[in-house]
């Protein structure tokens, strides 16, 4: 499952939703069929999941390095 980190359009407030629905950003904003992203709408949060396996992999590597 994709996690949506861009608010929706319909999205007003916690438990506010235009379209009637429960409107739990986390819960079932998640889920929701109707989701379409707000234009121009900045991430509640970083996806930060690249980078931090980049990370690991270089700090793999250097180890395997080491060990040879």
């Amino acid at each position: 499952m994709k996690t949506r980190v861009i608010a929706c359009e319909n999205y007003m407030a916690e438990c506010d939703c235009k379209k009637g629905r429960k409107g739990t950003f986390w819960k079932e904003c998640q889920k929701c069929g109707l989701y379409k992203p707000l234009k121009g709408g900045r991430p509640v949060r970083q996806d930060l999941r690249n980078k931090k396996d980049a990370d690991f992999r270089r700090r793999d590597f250097r180890k395997a390095l080491q060990e040879v």
